[in-house]
């Protein structure tokens, strides 16, 4: 069985430095049940598997979260640095971009307010966002699985000249979505698919139409306070002095800071930042049922070809989509994933099948070599099989 396969994300160069595994409480629901406890030397070979993988990609700091669910806490393990110079650890303290690890977030929300009956995926963007026509038949659900057709903005030739020229410049979703709303659709909705990041930028805007309210302040209210997701932000714009001093640096493959970016260009899209473990108890508590009802869930997975746009069903080693996250076959079995790269970051948060074992995994830097679920990840979840 081969390993998994990402879409677009990739890796490069940089320096090693000292590791640290430290554990960190979590607001979990506690049983009478006897808790599972992770072997000190499996704990060993989980950290020098982390080690030996950022060294040998040339990595300046790596986080990563293990969600066990009979397990009372989540084991972090963290190596490198925040920085090139070396002088700053990695924590689980420390924040990451997610990048696209954004979408997970959107397409929860969208169904929370389904559930809620402030709006239906059948609905469509006409019935929402109006000043759209051309994308007015298109199906919230069609935006959601990415089979709308609707051109991707970050691959518009004149937007990418625009941002790259002025990355702090400040976007409004009116603004990217005007490099493409008035192009063609890629196909007929429904009958294909295409990575989009124009879809999650719509969905955002419907949510706000929804609910009256600003994204950030739905997200807190539906997702982040009620389970206690204390160190996850939405920052579509600058990063603040206070972000700044928690977060990681980003690097680029040149390793230049790319700390300047302005995050308002990939809004409900990309611009979540979090610790690792706070991605990694956002996915434990939504595949345990925490957020979505069951009938949202079972929306939320049913998939999707990347070939026709077409539902489907998982077979052998294809890689198939539900709402904002990926499937996939592993060596360890079926797995759920979402991949996310800009800027100076990478992430992953994956969840197995057969034991519901998370595996969210960040660093400082985006080079274009490295897909983390189809080698790191599966090999964490090999070592945690091994008895």
């Amino acid at each position: 069985m081969s390993l998994c396969t990402r879409v677009g994300i990739t890796f490069a160069v940089l320096i090693l430095f000292v590791s640290q595994i430290s554990f960190a409480t979590i607001s979990a629901t506690k049983t009478s049940e006897p808790t599972v406890s992770i072997p000190t030397t499996q704990q060993n070979k989980l950290q020098q598997a982390l080690n030996q993988w950022r060294e040998e990609n040339k990595l300046p700091g790596v986080s990563a979260t293990i969600i066990i669910p009979d397990l009372e806490k989540p084991l972090n393990l963290v190596s490198g640095t925040i920085k090139l110079d070396g002088k700053k650890r990695v924590s689980p303290k420390t924040l990451f971009q997610l990048c696209s690890v954004t979408k997970v977030y959107t397409a929860a929300l969208i169904l929370k307010l389904e559930s809620e009956n402030k709006l239906s995926i059948s609905q469509t963007v006409g019935s929402w966002l109006p000043q759209y026509p051309k994308w007015g038949d298109i199906t919230i659900k069609q935006l959601l699985n990415m089979t709308s057709g609707i051109p991707n903005y970050t691959n518009d030739e004149k937007f990418t000249e625009i941002w790259k020229k002025n990355p702090t410049k400040n976007w409004t979703p009116a603004e990217v979505l005007s490099f493409v709303e008035n192009k063609s659709l890629l196909y007929s909705p429904g009958e294909g698919w295409n990575y989009d990041n124009t879809n999650y930028v719509l969905l955002g805007m419907i949510i706000e139409k929804a609910t009256g309210k600003t994204y950030d302040h739905v997200l807190h209210e539906k997702i982040l306070h009620p389970l206690n997701l204390s160190h996850t932000y939405y920052a579509p714009y600058e990063y603040t002095p206070s972000m700044l001093n928690q977060m990681a640096t980003g690097y680029s493959e040149s390793n230049q800071d790319v700390m300047n970016v302005n995050m308002s260009q990939a809004g409900s899209a990309g611009a979540i930042i979090a610790t690792t473990q706070d991605a990694a108890m956002f996915f434990h508590y939504l595949f345990a049922g925490k957020i979505l009802p069951k009938a949202q869930m079972i929306e939320m997975q049913t998939t999707y070809s990347i070939k026709t746009g077409k539902q489907t069903v998982i077979h052998g080693e294809e890689i198939v989509v539900g709402f904002g996250m990926s499937r996939c076959l592993t060596p360890e079995g079926y797995m759920w994933y979402k991949p996310g790269g800009f800027v100076g970051f990478l992430s992953t948060v994956s969840i197995l099948d057969k034991n519901k074992v998370v595996i969210a995994i960040t660093t400082n830097k985006d080079p274009q070599s490295v897909a983390m679920q189809k080698d790191i990840v599966p090999k964490l979840y090999h070592i945690l099989g091994q008895s």
